[in-house]
């Protein structure tokens, strides 16, 4: 999956934004805050692909469980695109006669 450090961003500003919500309805204090964002800062710099993001936002989720619907929606891209590499293999599988081999792949998406 693409990644990008507009990519990169856009997951800073929605952590950002889920941070001042939590302090406007005090699910967090300022010292809370202050944890997280140390926490974001330090793991932010070693993501690098979607792969990384969705640990980096297990991790923050664990900790913090008022961002386990980020990590959940980022959990679930990758997901769907394994899904999709699956479903392609299959149709190429299908289109050179291997039905059987296609049958077994789609049944790894169905036992993961």
């Amino acid at each position: 999956m693409e990644f990008s450090t507009e990519r990169k961003k856009e997951i800073e500003n929605k952590i950002l934004d889920l941070i001042l919500e939590g302090l406007k309805k005090d699910l967090f204090n300022p010292q809370d805050a202050a944890k997280i964002s140390s926490f974001v800062l330090v793991k932010i710099a070693l993501v690098f692909d979607q792969a990384t993001l969705v640990n980096f936002l297990y991790d923050l989720a664990e900790s913090w469980p008022e961002f386990t619907n980020l990590y959940e929606i980022e959990d679930g891209k990758i997901e769907r695109k394994l899904e999709e590499n699956v479903v392609k293999e299959a149709l190429a599988l299908v289109k050179e006669g291997k039905i059987d081999e296609a049958l077994t792949l789609t049944k790894t998406v169905d036992n993961s």
